[in-house]
């Protein structure tokens, strides 16, 4: 092998080298990109479960109020049914 072909494949090696480096950079940094994109999604989606639970529990409390409230009227209901039955008597 000459000192010419040596030169070229020399050449061709470092050249290979290189382009592989600027094609690892590139990679890692559409992974880092897609990295933070991934973080972003999360935190939404951890905000949304903290807001729907919050949302939930309040729910929870204006149910148990209206079942307070539907007990109290099936109780004044029955009061006047059994007012309307003396009356009817």
């Amino acid at each position: 092998m000459s000192y010419e072909e040596a030169g070229m494949l020399f050449a061709f090696g470092f050249l290979f080298l290189i382009t592989l480096v600027i094609l690892v950079i590139i990679w890692q940094s559409f992974k880092l990109v897609r990295a933070k994109h991934e973080t972003k999604t999360n935190h939404a989606y951890e905000e949304l479960a903290r807001d729907a639970t919050t949302n939930m529990r309040e729910l929870r409390s204006e149910l148990a109020e209206v079942r307070g409230d539907i007990s109290e009227m099936r109780g004044r209901v029955v009061a006047i049914e059994k007012m309307l039955r003396e009356v009817d008597s």
